[in-house]
């Protein structure tokens, strides 16, 4: 039969205090084995305060813990549990965690002692308690052996094979003067980010960061308005991406209580997600795992990704630089002010005129005189070609496609490019009549 196998009770048997322990061992692990499987990771720190005066002393003491074990056990101190001793880390410990550990229950081993046998260790030591009868009126109290759980604080380097544990801190250094130093980006296994500041902090961190790329986003696409083409449809999609996520995120900072695989499991969803838009192969990869006993490396690998994605500067591949008409001189110019793309850069021009689109994309070609500003009243007079224009069959995917419009590729061969290169400006002369003619340039990255 199991230990922890449930008792048959029946009238008339002798009861033994191993009756008792049985059926205690029953419920307990009846319990557990009841609520361990409705969430992941179900054991950790809820609350913790550590003596900042013992630390200045020397000491690590432990003011306040709620906590569950990983064997199930419930720790509340100072309330219903008595808190360890203090413990006096050597002076040559460094980068070192340390524990509250309890030992765990087993088969066969004394599971309660007295003080007169501290040579023996048990799980939980033996008090004489006096306790009132409740369905009795005052002065019935009686005395009661209780059962005070033997809670100590061991380091990595303490022998814990025995013990249930759990991780509350790390030792950085202790300093000459005997000051222990903790290491405050140390996150213990938790349950609850609310009771965590780093956690907490973690979570107003990732809005912030969502909220101030969001609004940067809405205020490039008013600025664009219309047109933009793919690299507009991106920011569309990422913005709607990070609308969805950001009052998570707020949700989750108004919470009572979530849990830190919740918070991480959330991160891991925005972060692939992100991963579409940041990623060169547009997939996730590298994304940290979740170990609920090494949160702080699990979230400080997990908030660089975040900070990394959220921080990527977008270079859109296509610019639309705009022309200001001269009506005076029938030029129309656009000024481009980054060089550079006159050498890495595709020159697309779009023209829409009210007359059939073969029409337009067979004269404009021929009549049109493009070159720099400074030669463009030499092209006109003296009819001589400046920059080619070869006509497109499609639009190019970097830009936005309008009904009516037909597209040409700016040749770069040819002296007269190589001129652009130092020029005040591009000019456009139509070279004929194009009513209702409409013009747009693009430079598309290579």
């Amino acid at each position: 039969m199991s230990w922890t196998s449930k008792i048959i009770w029946s009238e008339g048997m002798f009861l033994r205090p191993q009756h008792f322990q049985q059926n205690d061992r029953y419920l307990e692990s009846l319990i557990e084995n009841r609520c361990a499987p409705l969430r992941p990771y179900s054991w950790g720190i809820d609350e913790l305060h550590i003596n900042q005066e013992a630390l200045n002393l020397g000491k690590i003491e432990i003011e306040k813990c709620k906590a569950i074990l990983p064997d199930g056990t419930t720790i509340n101190i100072p309330a219903g549990d008595a808190p360890p001793l203090p413990i006096e880390p050597d002076k040559n410990t460094k980068d070192e965690n340390f524990y509250l550990c309890l030992l765990e229950r087993r088969p066969n081993a004394t599971e309660a002692s007295r003080e007169e046998d501290s040579d023996h260790a048990a799980r939980y030591g033996i008090e004489v308690t006096d306790v009132r009868d409740a369905s009795l009126p005052e002065d019935s109290n009686a005395p009661i052996e209780l059962g005070r759980k033997n809670l100590v604080i061991l380091t990595e380097s303490d022998e814990r094979t025995e013990y249930a544990c759990i991780g509350i801190g790390r030792i950085i250094e202790v300093r000459s003067d005997k000051r222990v130093v903790l290491d405050d980006t140390f996150i213990a296994p938790s349950l609850d980010c609310i009771n965590d500041q780093k956690l907490k902090g973690y979570v107003k961190e990732v809005q912030g960061l969502l909220k101030q790329r969001a609004e940067a986003i809405a205020v490039r696409l008013g600025a664009e308005g219309r047109g933009g083409g793919t690299a507009q449809v991106e920011d569309y999609m990422l913005l709607q991406l990070i609308n969805g996520y950001e009052p998570l995120f707020a949700h989750l900072e108004n919470l009572p209580s979530f849990h830190p695989e919740a918070l991480f499991q959330l991160c891991l969803q925005l972060a692939g997600e992100l991963a579409t838009f940041t990623s060169k192969d547009h997939r996730p990869s590298g994304l940290p795992q979740y170990v609920h006993t090494d949160l702080t490396t699990t979230f400080i690998s997990m908030m660089e990704e975040l900070r990394r994605s959220l921080g990527v500067v977008f270079e859109h591949s296509a610019q639309q630089i705009p022309f200001k008409h001269y009506s005076k001189v029938g030029i129309n110019l656009a000024i481009v002010n980054d060089k550079s793309l006159f050498s890495n850069a595709v020159f697309v021009l779009a023209v829409k005129a009210d007359m059939p689109t073969e029409k337009l994309r067979s004269q404009f070609p021929l009549q049109a005189k493009v070159g720099p500003k400074e030669v463009m009243k030499q092209l006109i007079q003296s009819q001589l070609p400046g920059i080619e224009l070869e006509a497109l069959a499609v639009a190019p995917r970097q830009i936005p496609f309008h009904s009516g419009f037909s597209y040409f590729e700016l040749n770069k061969r040819g002296d007269m490019w190589k001129k652009m290169s130092t020029s005040a400006g591009l000019g456009l002369h139509p070279g004929g009549k194009y009513p209702g003619l409409e013009l747009e340039l693009w430079a598309i990255r290579g």
